[in-house]
């Protein structure tokens, strides 16, 4: 039956090659921008045409708090002093901002305080144990 067996189509001439040229293909369409302006760090959410804004963050304050909470538990010499410095220019950057991670940077002074006078304290006892124990 004629139409059923793809032989009986009818074949482009293959020209002088032997081979058949393939059909000619159009390109896409030149991609458009959605109608719009849209202010800077804010793009349209596919859920009801609403607004997300991209916010900057107060990351010196977050990394304040974080050191200020681990110099509570280790290395509170270091730690307490990185947590005290990033806290105070945290807390710089949180007036700036608009008071985004002030909080933070504030728990990054405090606890960066507790572990650095925690661990002078500790260290300071160590020393005394150790100098007023008699030589054996």
């Amino acid at each position: 039956m004629p139409g059923e067996n793809p032989s009986d189509q009818p074949v482009a001439d293959a020209g002088a090659g032997g081979r058949a040229e393939p059909p000619a293909v159009s390109a896409p369409p030149a991609y458009t921008p959605p109608p719009g302006n849209y202010p800077a760090g804010a793009y349209p959410s596919s859920y009801g045409g609403q607004y997300v804004a991209v916010s900057e963050s107060n990351g010196i304050a977050t990394a304040a708090g974080i050191l200020g909470i681990i110099s509570i538990f280790i290395f509170g010499l270091i730690l307490g002093v990185l947590a005290i410095v990033l806290g105070v220019i945290g807390n710089r950057n949180a007036a700036r901002l608009g008071g985004k991670g002030r909080g933070m940077a504030i728990t990054g002074i405090v606890c960066g305080i507790i572990g650095l006078i925690g661990w002078i304290i500790i260290i300071g006892v160590i020393v005394g144990i150790r100098t007023s124990t008699p030589a054996t």
